[in-house]
């Protein structure tokens, strides 16, 4: 898998990245970030991240462009770049 990194139009920056069976996604802006880090799945429709900290798995939805993917959370969508 690789590295994915992005800018929302509000300024925010997201990046994804995975590590073996683990994911990480990131999302920072001016006053806060928000880290969901741990054990990863994957199909061809979405991704799950087990977040470590609070125990809640995440499901994003996404759709794989060549070097760009579309990622889906909750109904609003972020473009990000592969970035390796």
């Amino acid at each position: 898998m690789y590295s994915w990194r992005g800018e929302a139009e509000n300024g925010s920056t997201a990046a994804l990245t995975f590590d073996d069976t683990d994911g990480s996604f990131v999302i920072e802006n001016d006053d806060s970030s928000l880290t969901l880090s741990g054990l990863c799945f994957a199909d061809d429709e979405k991704i799950i991240i087990c977040d470590d900290e609070s125990g809640q798995n995440y499901t994003f939805a996404y759709r794989l462009y060549g070097d760009r993917v579309e990622l889906t959370y909750d109904g609003s969508t972020l473009t990000l770049d592969k970035t390796d």
